[in-house]
């Protein structure tokens, strides 16, 4: 197990662990915004570039959100529409967590969103102050991975007394999707 903050969770999660996942990469966040990362030296791409080039690889995209992620993130999701090929996104108003999941065998758990002052590229005077854990431990890892099953399947929906927020999140998202805004 080992300890990450700071810019540290950046450096592991986005330029060299999500980016290096063989088959699947489950994100569990609260807050979805535009996010950053430097690829090589002096490029910066969106969050959704990085997640539509592995999409062109096989490797599935999983996200579970609290609700609609920002318009600069949806739009970078329609710029990079190859991302669709192995994305599938639940949402649940009631989800708090922050989670990184690669391959099954990798996950990160702590308090970083997937927003540029969590995960992403910001200065060291703009990130937000983060930090969490990288584990490999399997028992551990099915854990958490239970939990996370139960949401990503609704299990709690039907006697869930949000569930109309989060179907009314979801249409809105996948309006967003198909360029058809709401306010937020």
């Amino acid at each position: 197990m080992e300890f990450l903050s700071g810019e540290e969770i950046y450096d592991r999660l986005m330029v060299n662990d999500i980016p290096a996942a063989k088959n699947s990469v489950l994100i569990v966040t609260a807050l979805a915004k535009q996010t950053i990362i430097e690829r090589e030296r002096g490029e910066f791409v969106p969050f959704a570039k990085l997640a539509s080039d592995l999409a062109k690889k096989g490797v599935k995209i999983f996200l579970l959100l609290a609700g609609r992620p920002s318009r600069p993130f949806i739009m970078s999701l329609r710029q990079h529409r190859t991302i669709f090929q192995g994305l599938e996104i639940r949402i649940c108003v009631r989800n708090h967590m922050k989670i990184v999941l690669i391959d099954g065998s990798r996950m990160y758990l702590g308090s970083a969103n997937l927003t540029g002052a969590g995960m992403g590229h910001k200065g060291a005077n703009r990130r937000n102050f983060e930090f969490g854990i990288l584990t490999e431990n399997r028992q551990f890892i099915k854990d958490v991975s239970q939990i996370v099953l139960q949401i990503w399947e609704g299990r709690h929906c039907a006697t869930c007394r949000s569930r109309s927020y989060c179907e009314r999140e979801r249409r809105e998202f996948e309006a967003a999707l198909n360029g058809e805004f709401t306010k937020k």
